[in-house]
């Protein structure tokens, strides 16, 4: 917090001498975000997970607690965020993006609460040029920062994950070439990745509705020689005129196999995704939805998994979890409402292949002008198998995480909602990843947002 008043100064001071500018070339965008929710699930509700994921959970030795009943949060107290979003246009060729989020994360943890009171920026700089090569143009961008829920290849490794890095892309016509560093992924979340190196390139088809590609990726540990994590990867979607989106991806790692047999097998070195996405708008009912159907093998995800405490500061029993939101690293308000699947759900079961389906979506329909229905719903389903040579004793799993909210949202004016729900979803700060817990028995909760 000693920095918080410092850094919220230089925002609003940069802000409001750029919108002041005069210079023809500078076009400022405001824009605002906000978002509140209050949770009444009793203490200590039951939870359920995987009784793999569960024993495993309850050897870290930060955090001494069963997992099975729901820990202290903020969205139990009450909380919200508010985000002032800019971007700034400089000529054609430049946009800087910079947005100041605060967080009370816990109404009544106290006013001002100088450990759940938190100020923190996302900032990103494009610079897009082109380059005259014979009667064709190549064009090149740049981009370097924060990406948030970042997306890479069609979302076989990065996807619903919050990065920062670099990207470079050169398009010539139809063929893009493109580069792409993460940082590290060993602290901020337990991927135990060093750094995300991408090198690819992708072909487009009939005005970029469709594409296929290739990347070769280098995903190592710290400290671990590269050639012992990379990736090859084969991908491609098509983009239909009825709004439905298809795509996939295949990857091959060649990991340890190099170095000793047991590792190799193409059932246990590669990873697949297949997926669809639409959107449906009609006059009073909408519908959002995808499906994906992953598979990893079980040689895949070695070394990719770190359960180390990073969302709150440790703690001896549940009581000391109590008033304890914020770890070496922040868990943001905004995170919660993104969907359950990513990368590190399954590298949980890092010695398992594993496959899961997911289907997630939304449905709206409108009761009157201003009051609507609305269920969210992220369904998953995970299923892990045994490898002779690196389970024992054999263990499978199968689970289901039947996560949705149902509500009823009252809107006065376009982008702003309060609405009353009931949900199965809670935020989870116990594990090495941003993530949430299935509550066993449903609860009610009330909601704002406002997007302008």
């Amino acid at each position: 917090m000693k920095y918080s008043f410092t850094l919220l100064s230089c925002f609003l001071c940069f802000t409001i001498l750029s919108a002041q500018s005069s210079l023809p070339n500078i076009k400022i965008h405001l824009n605002v975000e906000a978002h509140g929710e209050h949770h009444y699930n009793p203490y200590f509700a039951a939870v359920s997970m995987p009784g793999m994921i569960k024993e495993q959970r309850r050897y870290n030795p930060d955090l001494n607690i069963s997992y099975d009943s729901l820990t202290d949060n903020p969205l139990r107290h009450g909380a919200m965020y508010v985000a002032l979003k800019t971007r700034t246009d400089i000529g054609r060729k430049v946009q800087l993006n910079a947005d100041l989020y605060g967080e009370y994360r816990g109404f009544s943890y106290g006013t001002f609460n100088d450990n759940n009171t938190v100020i923190y920026p996302v900032m990103s700089v494009t610079f897009n040029d082109s380059f005259r090569i014979k009667n064709n143009s190549l064009l090149v961008n740049v981009n370097v920062g924060q990406f948030l829920n970042e997306r890479s290849d069609e979302g076989l490794m990065i996807y619903n994950i919050d990065l920062q890095g670099t990207k470079i892309k050169f398009r010539y016509q139809q063929s893009e070439f493109a580069v792409k560093i993460y940082g590290d992924m060993e602290n901020a979340i337990g991927l135990d990745v060093d750094d995300y190196i991408s090198f690819s390139y992708t072909h487009f088809f009939k005005q970029d509705s469709a594409a296929v590609g290739t990347s070769y990726v280098i995903a190592a540990p710290s400290g671990t020689p590269p050639k012992y994590h990379t990736y090859h990867n084969i991908f491609g979607h098509l983009h239909t005129k009825r709004g439905i989106q298809y795509y996939a991806q295949l990857s091959f790692t060649e990991n340890f196999a190099r170095t000793q047999d047991y590792f190799r097998g193409i059932d246990r070195q590669i990873a697949a995704l297949i997926g669809v996405a639409m959107h449906k708008q009609h006059k009073k009912f909408s519908i959002n939805q995808s499906a994906e159907i992953r598979y990893y093998g079980s040689v895949y995800n070695f070394f990719h998994s770190d359960r180390t405490l990073r969302y709150r500061k440790p703690a001896h029993d549940i009581y000391e979890l109590y008033d304890n939101t914020i770890g070496r690293y922040l868990y943001p308000l905004r995170k919660f409402n993104t969907p359950f699947s990513q990368w590190a759900v399954f590298t949980e079961y890092f010695s398992h292949p594993v496959t899961g389906l997911a289907l997630s979506g939304d449905l709206t329909y409108k009761l009157f002008p201003a009051i609507s229905l609305r269920l969210d719903y992220d369904i998953n389903a995970i299923h892990s198998g045994t490898d002779e040579h690196f389970n024992f004793p054999d263990k499978s799993s199968d689970f289901i995480y039947p996560f949705f909210k149902a509500s009823t949202r009252y809107s006065p004016v376009e982008g702003v909602y309060v609405g009353f729900f009931v949900s199965n979803k809670s935020m989870n700060l116990d594990v090495g990843y941003p993530t949430q817990y299935l509550v066993s028995k449903p609860f009610a909760g009330i909601e704002f947002h406002i997007t302008q």
